[in-house]
This record gives structure tokens, sequence and C-alpha cells, in this order.
């Protein structure tokens, strides 16, 4: 080799130990920016924890839970308010002594769970850049989940318990077995159990199966993830149910009837009717006619027909053959004019989503309107980038899986809702604001994509 030869080929070496030099100290510097995005996140969830937590010291607990655990007690637990519900608040109040407030420790049981989940999946955030671990883990901040969070309910703990399964999701690592054993363990037990204490979480938690599907399941096993998403939410709702008519013995309660009787009720206003099923006029003799058109709105007389008040005492339906004269009368009155019907439940759940008052603040932040929007509008873009192949899969995949897991939680609410409280919309605030993340962090990559192909 003659020694211009060697000479080149010497630079060529060292070019390239200089290359492969600076991309390791290239890589050490983003590894330690992650590891930085990972300990910054770590403080901001402990810094929630403590401040949310001490800011609404001693937290609250819900009245659905005190009657779920004083039916619960007294040996005759209903389907209306689950057991686990009753069981969680019972061994969360064991847990610190006696003296205490017995409203801290069901509300520390929802806060560590919510931040651990937000944590787990900041953590796995700061893997793409240390700022979005940041973003994830800053959502607890938000103000409609900061204000809401601490207390114990249906609805915060499904919150936690979601929140908590994310987390293990993106936290499983299949190398180390394990872990990876005790993270499926927990994901089912809160999946579960969120949905044994919220049943209209049925739908919600469908998009999160798929997750884990996505995430559990063998290579070859990817191919079907929607059959096995729905053997897993079959499973889900078998356990579900065992879970809750076999352990405990709950006693059915009929419980979609009040949809049916508000329903009813709300009819005979937009009508100028008063239509009473039979079983129901029977057995409330006080339930008159001049008593039903004091009820001069329409929301008082909804949460009239729920709920009833100290004059009236609404009768329950008991029995199958009841509520299926109820279920058959409800039938009948909404075909006669679907019309009304469909303005009716509009105008309800525009009460849902609403809210009404001075302040911006609560005007813009606690309108669930835009989080329905945002959600429809998430849906759409993920979808079409997957249908494109645009953007990263697993990022798409999981902004879609949130949309999708906020829109089946919200929508049903369009026919079977119970209440007009911003507790009612909390996972899907959730699930919009994890959505909203996803979606900055692709259409950020998929612009620096345009950039550089630009710029070549």
């Amino acid at each position: 080799m003659c020694r211009t030869d060697r000479a080149s080929a010497l630079r060529a070496f060292k070019l390239k130990l200089g290359i492969d030099y600076r991309n390791r100290m290239k890589f050490k510097k983003d590894q330690a920016k992650d590891i930085h995005g990972h300990y910054v996140a770590l403080l901001i969830c402990i810094a929630g924890f403590v401040v949310m937590g001490s800011y609404y010291f001693p937290g609250y607990v819900s009245h659905d839970a005190e009657v779920a655990l004083a039916s619960l007690l007294a040996g005759s637990p209903t389907d209306w308010h689950s057991p686990y519900l009753a069981v969680w608040l019972l061994v969360s109040q064991s847990i610190l002594p006696a003296s205490w407030d017995p409203a801290i420790g069901p509300t520390l049981t929802i806060l560590g769970p919510f931040w651990t989940g937000l944590y787990l999946m900041a953590r796995r955030a700061a893997g793409i850049g240390w700022y979005w671990g940041v973003a994830i883990a800053l959502i607890g901040w938000f103000p409609p989940l900061f204000m809401s969070l601490a207390g114990y309910g249906k609805d915060t703990a499904l919150v936690a318990l979601f929140t908590l399964a994310l987390g293990c999701i993106y936290t499983m690592n299949r190398r180390r077995p394990l872990q990876f054993l005790v993270l499926i363990l927990v994901i089912g037990t809160c999946l579960t159990l969120g949905v044994t204490i919220r049943t209209n979480a049925i739908f919600a938690v469908v998009p999160i199966l798929f997750l884990v599907a996505m995430t559990v399941g063998p290579k070859w096993l990817l191919r079907y993830q929607l059959v096995a998403t729905l053997i897993l939410w079959l499973g889900l709702l078998g356990i579900s149910q065992f879970a809750n008519y076999a352990v405990f013995d709950t006693k059915r309660s009929y419980s979609i009837q009040y949809v049916l009787l508000s329903d009813i009720f709300a009819m005979n206003y937009v009508r100028g009717e008063f239509l009473v099923p039979e079983i129901v006029a029977q057995n409330t003799p006080e339930l008159t006619e001049e008593v039903f058109r004091d009820r001069h709105t329409l929301t008082p007389l909804i949460d009239w027909a729920l709920w009833g008040n100290s004059d009236i005492n609404m009768y329950q339906v008991q029995t199958d053959e009841e509520f299926r004269q109820l279920r058959d009368f409800w039938i009948e009155r909404m075909w006669s004019d679907p019309v009304s019907y469909i303005q009716f439940k509009f105008r309800f759940f525009d009460s849902l989503m609403s809210r009404e008052g001075q302040n911006l603040f609560r005007q813009t932040l606690f309108q669930g309107w835009w989080y329905l929007i945002l959600l429809t509008v998430g849906l759409l873009i993920f979808s079409q980038q997957l249908k494109t192949n645009q953007g990263e899969p697993v990022i798409n995949k999981s902004g879609l899986m949130m949309a999708l897991s906020g829109l089946f939680y919200l929508l049903p609410y369009t026919l079977l809702q119970g209440g007009a409280g911003f507790r009612f919309l909390l996972w899907g605030v959730v699930a919009s604001a994890l959505m909203g993340v996803c979606l900055i962090i692709t259409s950020l990559s998929l612009l620096r994509r345009n950039i550089v192909s630009e710029q070549l």
C-alpha cells in the first residue's frame, strides 16, 4: 500500500472515530436529559399529591359511598352502589387511627394511584423527550382535575384506577417476567374494579384493553388485536358480574328504572300530560297531578322523578315483572312522540355538558362540550394518520385509544344520564388531556420531518 493510501485510510479511520464519539456523546446527553425529565416529572407528581391533599384536607366521602357502606354493613348490598365501593371505603378508613377524620384514608387512596399512574406514563414519555414527561405530569395540575379529585366517590375512583392501569401498561417490560406478571395483575384488578364500581365505564374500558392486547400479546397475536380485545372485554365483564353478584350476594336494584322514570316525567312535562306507570301510581298514592304541576321547570322535575322529596316517596320496582311493566310503558311513551323525546334528551345532555355562571374560568375549562369536540377532532386526526402511515404508530394508536375511551364514556350520557354534575365528566377530561399530549407530540414530529425533507 502506498503512502498516500495509508494516509487516506488513517484520515477515514480518525473521521469514523470522531463521528462515533460525537454520536455516543449525543446519546449520553439525550439520555441525561431523559433522566432529568424523569426526575422533574417525579417531583411534579409528588408536589401534586402533597399540595392537592393539603389544600383540600381532609378530603371528602361522597354520598354514594356512604350509602353503599351502610347497605353493606346492614347485610343488604345492592348493585345501585357496588359493594366494592363500600369495601374500599371500609379498608381505607381502617388503615389510619380511628381518631383521624374518616375522609383522610379514602382520599389518599384516590390521590396515590392517580399520581402514581401519571408518573409512570410521564416516565415512559420522557424517553421521547424530557419535556413530554413533564407535560404528562402536569395533567394532574389541570384545574378541572385538581379541583375535583381530592375525595372518594365513584367517579374519582374510576379516574384513579384507570390512570394507574394506563401507567402500568406503558411500564411493562417483557424481559422482566416477575415485574411483567405483577403489572398484569395490577392492570386487571384496576380495570375490573373500575368497571364494577362505575358500570357506565363498560365501553370506555374497551380501548384500554386494546392497549393491553397491543402491549402484552406476542407478535403473532398483534394481527388479531381486535379479537384479543373482545375476549379480554368479555372476560372482564364476566369477572365483574361474578364479583358483584356472587361474592356478596348483591341484590338487583333495577337501577335503570330511575332513567326510565325521568324520561316518562319529562315527556309528561313536554307534552303537558300526566301519565304514570300503573305499578308506580298504585304504590305512590301521594303522587297526584296537582303535585306534578307544582314542579314548574324541567330540571327540578327530573331530580324529583329520580330521587323523590320529603313529601313523596317514589315507588321503586322490586321484581322482574314490575320492571317489565315499567319498561313497556316507557317504550310506549317514547314511540308515541320520538321527536319530543330526542329534544328532551339533548336538552338534558346539554345540562350536563354546559356550565353557567359569571366566571369566565368556569365557563371555559368546565364546559364538557370542549372536551367532546377535542376528542372528536383527535379521533379524526389519529384515524387519518394511521390510515396514511404518518407519524409514530405507537403515539397514534395511544392517542386514538384515548379519544375512543373518552367518547365511549361521554356519549352514553345522551341516553343514560342520571345527573348534571361535573364529576360525571372526569374520565372524559383525563382522556382528553392524555390524547392532547399525544396529538401535540405527533404534530410536532410531522412538522419536524417536513422541515428536514424540505432542507434535503
